[in-house]
């Protein structure tokens, strides 16, 4: 196909978008599964994994990322959080996100927020 006075192929062009978003989607999984352990290790949280698994399925990367970061700087401050874990809850009840929802059928529900 001639498009502008070039060859244009669409299913090329297809193809890439796909080839991108996939590798968008790894990267993403891979951020996340990175964020995931560093909260399970520097928090001491492997006893509460399904928790954290839920939360990383329930709740955007983008709020998860933004609240770690955010109860690390107090951290780092000198803000005195005793417990990191329950101070992250806390934010995320504060925002609407904790608790899941869930459907008439017991089955959790992903927040919209």
């Amino acid at each position: 196909m001639k498009v502008n006075g070039g060859d244009w192929n669409p299913e090329q062009f297809l193809e890439r978008i796909q080839e991108r978003k996939e590798e968008a989607m790894v990267k993403k999984k891979q951020e996340q599964e990175r964020l995931k352990q560093r909260i399970l290790n520097d928090w001491d949280q492997h006893k509460s994994i399904n928790f954290w698994q839920q939360c990383f399925t329930f709740v955007p990367l983008k709020i998860i990322r933004q609240t770690f970061n955010n109860v690390e700087k107090l951290n780092a401050s000198g803000y005195p959080v005793r417990n990191k874990a329950a101070f992250f809850v806390s934010t995320l009840k504060g925002m609407g996100y904790f608790p899941w929802q869930e459907n008439s059928d017991g089955k959790q529900l992903q927040q919209n927020a």
